[in-house]
């Protein structure tokens, strides 16, 4: 799934994410084949920051989606129950 907030910065995007990881896994729901005995989430945080350049202004949805689907392949790789959170930087010369 995917949860879109406008106006956070990456601290406060990695902050909710991290509650959303920690409310799960306090809701104890019973998963066998986990190491941990029950289900938990890992997440991928992707914060587009929108830049400038010659006074245009401009963001790519997908770059965002591209980004946000490697931090959560990157959460994954670092022990699953996780939260992983990059920048998605995008500058765009208007015409």
């Amino acid at each position: 799934f995917a949860l879109v907030v406008s106006d956070a910065s990456p601290k406060n995007a990695a902050d909710l994410a991290d509650r959303c990881r920690r409310s799960v896994s306090s809701l104890a729901l019973p998963h066998p084949a986990s190491a941990l005995g029950h289900v938990t989430i890992s997440v991928g945080v992707a914060v587009l920051d929108v830049c400038a350049v010659g006074g245009a202004v401009a963001a790519q949805a997908a770059e965002l989606l591209r980004v946000s689907d490697e931090s959560l392949y990157c959460a994954k790789q670092s022990g699953r129950d996780q939260v992983s959170a990059s920048v998605a930087c995008r500058s765009f010369e208007m015409p």
